[in-house]
């Protein structure tokens, strides 16, 4: 009895180091994913302007992920939003759950560790406007030489109308845990 009695004390506690590796090991991996993204992107707008921005985000933003994810197959990451430019980045049917409960509850979503299947985790990190850069092609007053590009590239298009400190989005990755 005292045994068991122990097991189930202990299991919150495993579980519980368990998410918190899956949370070091996610973050690590993002790091270079939003700073190649960012770098890409500056470069960019400082050598072409906006619209070199707009086609490096197009071209660039998932070579960025794929490059990421080639070291192992059992991690895969990416980003998605509830107002999407790029349908390849639709949200993964775990992620919907929680991408439509931030939008609903109108606060900054906490970062998710979620238990996906046997040893597959994902991890959950808010995606924020807090660059002005952002709001040059996310924002309510877009340049029409901008939305022209934008709609050119994006027919489907709904990745605008955001105010700075909005919620964006979300950056997911899936992970086995012999992968941490």
């Amino acid at each position: 009895m005292k045994l068991f009695t122990l097991i189930l004390f202990l299991l919150p506690l495993s579980l519980h180091g368990i998410e918190e590796k899956v949370k070091i090991k996610a973050i690590d991996l993002l790091k270079p994913l939003k700073q190649n993204l960012m770098q890409t992107l500056q470069s960019e707008i400082k050598a072409k302007g906006i619209i070199g921005g707009i086609e490096a985000c197009q071209i660039e933003a998932p070579k960025i992920a794929e490059a990421l994810q080639e070291k192992t197959k059992k991690i895969e990451l990416g980003r998605t939003s509830h107002k999407l430019r790029n349908s390849n980045n639709a949200p993964r049917d775990w992620v919907k759950p929680y991408l439509k409960e931030f939008v609903s509850s109108g606060k900054i979503p906490p970062v998710q560790v979620v238990r996906l299947s046997g040893e597959r985790y994902g991890y959950l990190e808010p995606i924020m406007l807090t660059q002005p850069l952002c709001l040059q092609c996310h924002g309510n007053e877009i340049e029409s030489e901008v939305m022209v590009r934008l709609k050119a590239l994006y027919p489907n298009d709904d990745a605008a109308g955001f105010k700075m400190g909005e919620f964006r989005g979300l950056f997911w990755v899936e992970m086995d845990l012999t992968e941490i």
